[in-house]
């Protein structure tokens, strides 16, 4: 019945007909992170459902339940601990803006949110979820995961010292590949070339 279960989602399917239309909650240490209701019902197949977690916080290996609601009460279903699959990279970055991709590789469908830092201040977030035809063929499913981030004005780089740009999934700590990335003004002056 529980085919995933992240940071983010629980998601797995239910024969049609006993809990159809049922609520279904996500639980840790006795308290629902999320629910969803089951279709009533499908064009023959199994009841699919996915609950999106309130918490992104909960760590890797942590035991999260499903339940179903019954009678006002909570009826325990499946367990399973959770195992993220994360996937990312800075491909483009400069002075005005932060460009890539982040995607939770068991439902890439569900954008995540990924954090900007420079030189250890968080700066600003950005949902992974531009279409990109490069993305796409890389896989189907990958293609709406691409983020863009403009600077509210272009970084004023100190000449000779680098600056270092780090992009980080929201509500987990990971950090894509590419991360940090330098930024640095190399001349103090132009250099003037002679012949």
């Amino acid at each position: 019945m529980l085919l995933a279960a992240d940071r983010f989602h629980l998601a797995g399917e239910a024969a049609p007909g006993r809990w159809a239309g049922a609520l279904l909650h996500a639980l840790h240490a006795g308290r629902s992170l999320g629910q969803a209701r089951l279709p009533e019902a499908t064009q023959g197949g199994p009841l699919r459902f996915r609950i999106p977690l309130a918490e992104a916080a909960l760590a890797e290996g942590t035991e999260i339940a499903l339940a179903v609601e019954v009678g006002g009460g909570l009826q325990p279903l499946a367990r399973r601990r959770i195992a993220t699959r994360l996937a990312g990279a800075i491909d483009r970055c400069n002075e005005s803006l932060v460009r890539g991709w982040a995607a939770n590789l068991a439902c890439p469908d569900l954008p995540v949110t990924v954090e900007i830092w420079l030189d250890g201040q968080m700066v600003g977030s950005a949902p992974a979820e531009r279409r990109r035809s490069d993305l796409e063929r890389m896989g189907r499913e990958l293609g709406a995961t691409g983020f863009l981030f403009k600077f509210p004005r272009p970084l004023a780089l100190p000449p000779g010292q680098a600056t270092e740009v780090s992009v980080r999934i929201q509500g987990t700590g990971i950090t894509l590949a590419n991360s940090p990335w330098a930024l640095s003004h190399r001349f103090a002056e132009l250099p003037v070339l002679g012949r």
